[in-house]
């Protein structure tokens, strides 16, 4: 990522106002990799303290949300990367692949697909640490 200017567990991340970003490459994968959504909750948790402390106020999605985010947003690139083994990059794969390179993690002011993984978060156990 050309603006990381985070990084937890070699995961390249860009934190801005109502916006977190995450590089979903091999670092991500790798952390992820064998506990998926507790990874994926941990990494959430470590984000939300970066976001306090860099802008001294809570960053406005919950951990589930932002954590059910990034677990789907990689599973869902993993389905497109077997696919393009089969198909070739092109059409769904190609645009699949290119919105999963970066997950965009935004408040619902600045995410118009907050309320999906809002809605998909009420499912996983409640992290309330």
């Amino acid at each position: 990522m050309k603006n990381s200017n985070f990084s937890f567990h070699d995961v390249a991340v860009s934190i801005e106002p109502r916006i977190v970003r995450v590089e979903s490459a091999d670092a991500l994968k790798a952390f992820l990799n064998g506990r998926g959504m507790e990874a994926a909750k941990e990494l959430s948790r470590e984000l939300h303290e970066e976001y306090r402390r860099r802008f001294d106020k809570e960053l406005d999605i919950t951990r589930n949300s932002l954590a059910m985010e990034i677990y789907m947003h990689v599973l869902v690139q993993k389905i497109a990367l077997a696919l393009k083994k089969i198909t070739g990059e092109r059409g769904l794969v190609k645009r699949v692949l290119r919105s999963t390179a970066v997950i965009d993690c935004g408040e619902k002011i600045e995410d118009t697909n907050r309320f999906a993984w809002d809605f998909l978060s009420i499912f996983m156990k409640k992290d309330n640490r």
